[in-house]
Formats: structure tokens, C-alpha cells, sequence
């Protein structure tokens, strides 16, 4: 079978094109973020950190609020307020069943990851329960995982929030 040299350039020419629209979405080999909550029950406060791949926070963003978000130019005060919009909606934490409201000390851009943080105050001293419900950008990539790294007074648990798993409940005492 003879095969012409316009048919290998056009199988070479569409093997390339979908090798770069293919890129497009997989940037690095996998979709993770890494969540770190740390509770202090004697000052009644929390604070939690989230790293997420910017470039995969960008697309979600642009995608979900049909704005183009450049993070790695710096972060603008509307940018600021759909970051935390996001953030509100795709990770939430309740403490003895009270919703936890967040407030977002820093926004940072680094090492092509964006670093949001977070703090805030407990609503009891004394933590019976803990709920966490990690949805970040699994709307977006299927292979997304989220790890959740909590400690509580110096005492660590690690959790994995996928698809499947969003959600996890943590009874203490």
C-alpha cells in the first residue's frame, strides 16, 4: 500500500495539532491542591492555607466567570473578590455544626502555584465535630485531587477529597 507524501504530512500535521490542543489541558500530569488547616482551640482560632497550580486555578476561574484571569501579573481587587467567590463556594467548613466564615488575609502568586489564606475564629472552644467539603475545581478535571492536611492542637490528620469524595466528617472526643 502506497501512502502519499500529502497524506503523511497531513496525518504528521493533525498528530501535532492535537498533541497542542491536548496541552492546553494538561499542563503538568496531574490536578491537585494541598490544603492545610491548623486549629488552635485555647485561642479559639483557625487558619488554613490553600496551593493550587495557578494555571489550573485560571481556567476554572475563566471558565466559571467568563473573565480572563491572569494571577501570575499580580492579582487586582476584582480578581481578589472572584478568587474569594470561588473559594466560598468550592471549600467549606462547619465547627459543631456552625458554618466557619472565612477571612482572606493574602493571595499570593509562587513557583506557578497561587496560595490563598485564610483565617478564622471558632464559634466554641470545646470542637465535638468538624466537617470539611472540598470541591475545588473538580467541576473542571476529572483526576483532580484535593489533600487536606488538619491539625488540631498539634495533632495531624490527612484527608484525600476527589469526585467521588467530597466531603469528610471529623468527630472528635
Amino acid at each position: 500500500m502506497m501512502v502519499s507524501m500529502a497524506a503523511v504530512s497531513s496525518i504528521i500535521l493533525a498528530k501535532f495539532l492535537l498533541l497542542l490542543a491536548g496541552s492546553s489541558f494538561a499542563l503538568h500530569p496531574v490536578h491537585v491542591s494541598v490544603t492545610n488547616i491548623d486549629v488552635n482551640t485555647s485561642k479559639q482560632e483557625m487558619s488554613y492555607s490553600i496551593r493550587i497550580f495557578a494555571n489550573d486555578f485560571e481556567y476554572a476561574l475563566q471558565h466559571y466567570y467568563e473573565k480572563d484571569i491572569r494571577l501570575e501579573d499580580g492579582i487586582s481587587e476584582d480578581e481578589k473578590t472572584i478568587v474569594i467567590a470561588y473559594m466560598d463556594n468550592a471549600f467549606k467548613m462547619q465547627v459543631n455544626g456552625f458554618k466557619c466564615t472565612p477571612v482572606c488575609n493574602n493571595i499570593a502568586v509562587q513557583d506557578n502555584s497561587i496560595w490563598i489564606f485564610f483565617n478564622s475564629v471558632l464559634p466554641a472552644k470545646e470542637l465535638t465535630s468538624f466537617k470539611i467539603r472540598n470541591t475545588l475545581l473538580l467541576d473542571f478535571f476529572g483526576d483532580q485531587t484535593n489533600l487536606t492536611i488538619v491539625t488540631i492542637d498539634g495533632k495531624q490528620s490527612g484527608y484525600t477529597f476527589n469526585y467521588a469524595d467530597r466531603e469528610a466528617e471529623i468527630q472528635l472526643n
